[in-house]
């Protein structure tokens, strides 16, 4: 399983890691942590920058908040009897 997961971050990158935490915010019961340790890993081989994995975690997890910020405010309580 983690050499799957290994080759998965190791082939799209940056773009799985958006992903992956973008979806996790926005709900879905999708699991982040281990795309995060095998990127975190892979910075210790030099395959990918850690600022980068940082920046764009951080900016997927805050466009996810965004949307349901954004829902909130615009639909109010049936976001909330929703969730």
């Amino acid at each position: 399983m983690m050499e799957q997961m290994t080759a998965l971050v190791s082939h799209y990158g940056l773009a799985l890691i958006f992903v992956n935490v973008f979806l996790v915010q926005a709900g879905l019961p999708v699991p982040a942590v281990p795309t995060l340790l095998v990127a975190g890993a892979l910075v210790m081989g030099g395959g990918i920058s850690l600022p980068m994995i940082v920046l764009v975690a951080v900016a997927a997890s805050l466009l996810g908040d965004l949307i349901w910020y954004a829902a909130g405010r615009i639909y109010g309580m049936r976001v909330l009897q929703l969730l």
